[in-house]
């Protein structure tokens, strides 16, 4: 638009300052008798121009160049190659703008030529050199949509330098630049087509999110009831029991079963532990995905071809921070032992996820259908923790490691490991929470997306069905976006991960956090401005001075909260 803005003002500037009676199509052109400042007008726009030009090549090598390293690049170190390019065109359309240049009029046509055009003409051939090496060097790792406009210019652009050096006063650049320009604009470079894209990319990994969660759920729920099962089963077996013997192997076993139900509750149903700030964070970027294919065949390469390895994994996995090798090196042991074991005939290595904001809890679990081991050896397993022995250092240092050292190696990582064994086979669950990397693109979308979405946002802290139901169906009627949690570690926790609300309705009395200690935690979120409103009943009425005075927006009184919201929020 700019570059076809100022050829046009070119056209029109050329007619005026050098053509006598410029509304005549025959117009004399003037060969002498131009005034200095009309020419000066002239020739610093055509440098412009060119510059203009130059600005155009110099983004589509960048363009090229981003093509073919996308995959090998990431977005610091590019942040730092685009500010060489825009440092290196800065000191280039100096250069031209210095350059002397003059306006050559003959009868029939104007040429614009001089140092400043000699000089830009080498750099937008180098541009297009790049250009082609780069499609041309990597042309089958580029998608052929990506790559198809990139070919049209050069093409276009080789026929365009012989059209120029055969009709000097022809500009073709232009045009080529032009219709480059819309070609992309209509294929690949469309934003509306691009966001359209994301979003349906985005629905589509929800829906298979929203599967893996929903299979996750169902098979982690079944693992619950079974201990439970279990362990009425066991009480009522051992209450005519008179064997002492039998009675202290019954309790090692109830105790073990409950051990397995609190490992299943504890450290894999209950997010609530999950805090980026508390995870071991390592600045070393994996993708899950790969590393768990890695680790796959790995084992294939190391096992009996009679063991069968069967595999299942997540349909999104997310690129992750952490000690990846480590954790490699753990998981290789744990599968390798139950696969070196004859008994076996089939050994199963699945990965669940939880993800909570900015963190994800990554459940790997190993399954084999005939070793097992003894619920002793479990115990020992499981109670290793401490400082490493000189040996332990020594045996750090190889492939495989015993499950003893695997249990310390994962206590360090901040991880959790249970065993389950009995005639049936063994089951090997390694827990660990890690922080998600965040895709700047995607940040971009989500904030844009924010920006299109013209609905307030309202968070409830509340454990109060009654409460958060009444607010629901009065925010959805007023056409507001209502979020609710009922913990407000919670919702710190999605504040902190960069959630913006308009309002923040808590309740005052809550379990594990009071409405007013997470008022104070909210507070210490730089940045933080968000009006916070507490809900409190008719009987704390007189407490609502006292909360204003604490930091408090506002309160209002559950008891009628239709008419208090109303008058709150003058709707």
């Amino acid at each position: 638009m700019l570059s076809s803005t100022i050829e046009t003002s070119l056209f029109f500037l050329s007619k005026v300052i050098y053509m006598k009676a410029p509304w005549e199509v025959n117009a004399i052109p003037v060969i002498d008798g131009v005034s200095p400042l009309r020419s000066f007008i002239f020739l610093m726009t055509s440098k412009i121009f060119i510059s203009i030009v130059l600005l155009w090549f110099v983004n589509v090598f960048k363009y090229a160049f981003y093509l073919c390293h996308k995959n090998t690049m990431n977005n610091a170190k590019f942040a730092k190659i685009n500010k060489i390019f825009n440092i290196v065109y800065f000191i280039l359309a100096c250069i031209i703008l210095i350059l002397p240049i003059e306006y050559i009029v003959s009868e029939s046509s104007g040429i614009v030529s001089g140092a400043a055009t000699n000089f830009a003409m080498p750099c937008i051939m180098f541009c297009l050199a790049g250009i082609l090496f780069y499609t041309a060097k990597n042309f089958k790792k580029i998608d052929i949509k990506k790559s198809m406009p990139l070919i049209i210019l050069i093409v276009l652009m080789i026929a365009g330098v012989f059209v120029q050096m055969v009709y000097p006063e022809l500009l073709v650049f232009n045009t080529i630049i032009t219709f480059i320009t819309i070609f992309m604009y209509h294929t690949i470079e469309n934003p509306d087509l691009k966001i359209i894209n994301e979003l349906y990319r985005n629905k589509e990994l929800v829906e298979q999110n929203y599967e893996d969660k929903y299979n996750f759920l169902f098979e982690i729920t079944g693992e619950a009831r079974k201990p439970l099962a279990d362990i009425t089963k066991l009480c009522n077996e051992l209450k005519n029991e008179e064997d002492p013997v039998i009675i202290q192997k019954g309790i090692t076993l109830v105790n073990n079963m409950v051990s397995q139900l609190n490992f299943t509750i504890n450290n894999i149903l209950d997010i609530s532990m999950m805090d980026a700030h508390k995870i071991k964070f390592i600045d070393t970027k994996y993708d899950l995905g790969k590393f768990c294919d890695d680790i796959v065949t790995q084992i294939k390469a190391n096992i009996d071809s009679g063991i069968a390895l069967k595999v299942s994994l997540p349909n999104n996995m997310p690129i992750l921070y952490g000690d990846y090798l480590k954790l490699r090196q753990i998981l290789y042991s744990l599968i390798i032992t139950p696969a070196r074991d004859k008994k076996n005939t089939v050994i199963q290595f699945k990965v669940d996820l939880i993800e909570r904001f900015d963190c994800c809890r990554v459940i790997f679990t190993i399954i084999a259908d005939k070793s097992n081991i003894s619920i002793e050896d479990i115990n020992n397993i499981l109670s290793a923790t401490g400082e490493f022995s000189q040996n332990d250092l020594y045996n750090l240092e190889k492939k495989e490691l015993d499950m003893v050292l695997c249990q310390k190696v994962i206590k360090i990582m901040g991880g959790n490991l249970m065993i389950k064994s009995n005639k049936s086979g063994m089951e090997i669950k390694l827990v660990i929470d890690q922080k998600n990397y965040e895709d700047d693109n995607e940040n971009l979308l989500s904030k844009y997306l924010d920006d299109l979405n013209d609905r307030k946002k309202v968070l409830v802290i509340s454990q109060d069905k009654q409460i958060a139901d009444t607010m629901k169906k009065y925010f959805n009627k007023n056409n507001y976006t209502l979020y609710r949690y009922l913990y407000g570690k919670d919702a710190l926790d999605r504040i902190k991960a960069g959630r913006k609300f308009d309002y923040i309705f808590i309740s005052d009395t809550m379990d594990k956090m009071s409405g007013l200690e997470v008022l104070k935690e909210l507070k210490n979120i730089e940045g933080f401005n968000t009006p916070v409103v507490v809900m409190i009943n008719k009987s704390n009425e007189h407490l609502g001075k006292h909360y204003l005075e604490e930091g408090f927006t506002n309160y209002i009184i559950t008891d009628d909260l239709i008419n208090n919201l109303d008058e709150l929020l003058k709707l």
